[in-house]
């Protein structure tokens, strides 16, 4: 019940047994003379009255009570969220599933459906694995990958890991745990990315696209209007709590830390480590627009209160920005690229370029403090998708403000993406918030039927008031336009250098998978390992991105998609004596483990992050570890990601949903030499690849990479097609590893 009804009626009780006569009933049972016992311990008793001593005794009976419900609630809760066999369920649920899904759902879940840190305090804390369990895994999935000469050597690595400096690290990251709210999520983010000294624009940040096909208007102050207040709308829900969190299969609550870093945060750099800094409301009332090398703040609040803009009050001063004809000076219209060069360059550029300088300081905390940045691209819209995402991804060399936590692109045509900072949070996260803010293009909430906006009377009247967009100003030293020459010449070398290639694969999509009882997700991870044979000729490591989101402050775990399963059905593929049964039977085999492998990875049992923890403590501590440095050493020459198209309930989407398709987005390669995909699967016919490589790299091209997806996918569909349809159920229960 709400604490203002509890406390109500404890004081109208505790009243009434205050003024009650001494026999009555209400202070003459079992209850009453416990807390005439707890009076006993009252020092102040002698110097009370009865009804003062009363009030006192059961006010502090009944806060007992409540906090050792709300105690045993959350206790319950907690262990509730820490069972995980509902996930390797597959048919069948088990009654002891049944009676946890039940107790979710209708007890806790249903009285929380829109505060935003319900479940916080009481999601689990990540599990610590076995060294030896995580050993073992990691050996085996390095036995399709490495030949019988190296396996034999990380195996005797592996084997003195366990025996002598293993358990001494563990022991360390054991107290970490114990202390920690996530064991290794904190020095994920600072040494995985806060101390990565490379350029972000390309190796970090990504792209997100909002429709592939779609777009609700090509007025783009109009679009870029509602896409400003529908964020702002996400930012105003977030700040009061005011916001469902995720939950899966709506049971199950993820953690929703990232949320609070999605507005107004910038990574800010330094010489050895970046920060992340988040501003709170008050100093972030407006965005930063870019159009043409300018900067204009544009306030997006009403002056004297929190009252969000309506995009008809947004729509004349970005028109305003927009017909602004003449561009920037030339070094301040490349001034941008600063934040597309390596972390440590930027960082001395900054600190004494624009920090020692007053007008440049002000400018840059006015950026730096924005929202979040817009961005008015100059050049004629992209005609295909595979330019579009490019775009979004790259710039045009000078127009992507690389630290922000996110950038909305608005072309010329209207079309609308996403530039994104990874740091501070994953994909999906602003994945979620894409797609409520969509919402409105579907529903065309502030659109006439000629793409313009809705302007009401009530409109008119605030439109009188509004403040024009302020220009940003900068001074430019001789010797900062030589950086920012020498910046953009670096980053026009990284813009070129990279590789794009776009699948839409329309000949059959997850329904396929379905019908030979596999994953869609470990269906398309075969079809990449596939590919990715036919292309290199060998196998790699393999990553893919599983959330750990289950478990309190949780972000990512890594599926090693390359396995013994996956490589014998690749091995049958290639193999012309291999019949068609054969073939299915393997890669019926080789999704189930892979499927496994990803319920692990997202119950705490996977491999990676355990191990970089303890690489981690190693460093800390000076204890070398030949195991962990080779083991950490090789490269990711597969990096796949999967953004889910459709995160929010279908009954909060309207119309047809069938032209909305999207292809997600794109990021870059992890290794020189290797290739990076993000794959969305759309409804139940339809797949998208982004594929993307560097030109530089002679083995590699993204192009020719997808059309082996392409060539992969097409195969695996004739041994469903072609195999007799049998009556089988499948598995009821996948089987946990130990």
């Amino acid at each position: 019940f709400p604490i203002p009804v509890v406390l109500l009626v404890t004081g109208g009780v505790i009243a009434y047994a205050a003024n009650a006569e001494p026999k009555s009933w209400i202070r003459n049972n079992s209850i009453s003379r416990l807390m005439w016992k707890l009076d006993a311990y009252n020092p102040l008793r002698k110097t009370l009255s009865t009804k003062v001593r009363l009030s006192v005794v059961g006010s502090a009976f009944c806060t007992g009570i409540i906090w050792g419900i709300t105690a045993g609630q959350r206790f319950l809760l907690r262990r509730l969220l820490a069972y995980h066999d509902w996930m390797y369920e597959r048919k069948e649920k088990s009654l002891a599933t049944k009676a946890w899904g039940f107790l979710l759902k209708y007890v806790f879940v249903r009285r929380a459906t829109n505060d935003l840190h319900a479940f916080q305090g009481a999601l689990p804390t990540l599990p610590l694995p076995r060294i030896e369990d995580t050993v073992a895994r990691y050996l085996h999935t390095m036995l399709p990958i490495l030949n019988d000469e190296e396996m034999a050597e990380m195996s005797t690595l592996a084997k003195d890991f366990v025996r002598q400096e293993g358990p001494t690290l563990q022991w360390y990251l054991r107290l970490k745990w114990l202390v920690s709210p996530n064991y290794v999520s904190d020095w994920w983010l600072n040494y995985v990315y806060l101390r990565g000294r490379e350029a972000i624009a390309i190796n970090s940040n990504w792209a997100g696209v909002m429709y592939a096909k779609f777009c609700a208007t090509n007025n783009r102050c109009a679009h870029a209007s509602m896409a400003i207040h529908e964020f702002l709308v996400c930012r105003q829900q977030l700040y009061r709590d005011n916001f469902a969190p995720q939950m899966i299969a709506e049971v199950v609550p993820l953690c929703m830390d990232q949320y609070e870093r999605m507005f107004a945060t910038t990574r800010i750099p330094g010489v050895d480590q970046d920060e992340l800094q988040t501003c709170d409301l008050s100093e972030s009332r407006h965005i930063v627009v870019m159009h043409k090398g300018h900067f204009y703040r544009v306030q997006v609040y009403s002056v004297n209160t929190n009252r969000i803009l309506r995009p008809a009050e947004l729509y004349p001063v970005l028109q305003s920005i927009v017909n602004e004809e003449a561009f920037a000076d030339e070094h301040e219209l490349l001034m941008p690229a600063l934040t597309c060069i390596d972390r440590a360059s930027w960082a001395k550029v900054r600190e004494e370029e624009f920090l020692s300088n007053p007008v440049n300081r002000s400018s840059l905390e006015c950026i730096e403090r924005a929202a979040f940045l817009m961005v008015f691209e100059d050049d004629e819209a992209p005609s295909q998708l595979v330019d579009e995402v490019r775009n979004l991804l790259v710039g045009n060399g000078h127009n992507r403000w690389a630290d922000k936590s996110f950038t909305i692109v608005v072309q010329k045509d209207g079309r609308v993406g996403v530039h994104v900072e990874h740091s501070w949070a994953d994909a999906s996260t602003v994945g979620h918030l894409v797609e409520k803010v969509s919402i409105a293009d579907e529903d065309r909430r502030f659109y006439n039927e000629d793409g313009s906006l809705i302007i009401t009377d009530k409109d008119e009247k605030k439109l009188q008031k509004l403040q024009p967009a302020e220009k940003l100003k900068f001074q430019l030293s001789k010797s900062c336009c030589k950086e920012i020459e020498k910046a953009n010449g670096i980053y026009a070398d990284a813009r070129a250098d990279l590789d794009m290639y776009i699948l839409r694969f329309g000949e059959y999509g997850k329904g396929m998978a379905k019908k030979a009882k596999c994953s869609p997700d470990a269906w398309i991870q075969m079809a990449l390992q596939l590919a990715y044979f036919r292309n290199q000729g060998r196998f790699d490591q393999t990553y893919e991105s599983s959330t750990t989101r289950l478990f309190n402050l949780g972000r990512t775990e890594t599926i090693r998609s390359a396995s013994v399963e996956s490589a014998a059905f690749v091995k049958s593929m290639q193999d012309p004596n291999s019949s068609v049964k054969v073939r299915l039977d393997l890669l019926c085999k080789a999704c189930e483990a892979h499927q496994l492998y990803t319920y692990d990875c997202m119950t705490g049992k996977g491999v990676d992050r355990h191990l970089f923890a303890l690489y981690v403590v190693s460093a800390g501590k000076g204890i070398n570890s030949p195991f962990l440095k080779k083991a950490l050493s090789r490269k990711w020459k597969l990096s796949t990601s999967q953004v889910p198209t459709r995160q929010l309930s279908m009954k909060e989407h309207v119309g047809d949903q069938s032209q909305l398709e999207t292809s997600n987005g794109a990021f870059g390669p992890v290794a020189d030499d290797g290739y990076g995909v993000l794959y969305a699967i759309w409804q139940e016919d339809l797949f998208y690849f982004t594929v993307t490589a560097k030109k530089s790299c002679p083995k590699t091209d993204a192009e020719k990479f997808g059309q082996c997806i392409k060539q992969a996918l097409l195969d695996m569909a004739t041994l469903v097609d072609l195999t007799p349809s049998k009556d089988d159920k499948g598995p009821k229960k996948i089987q946990q590893k130990n």
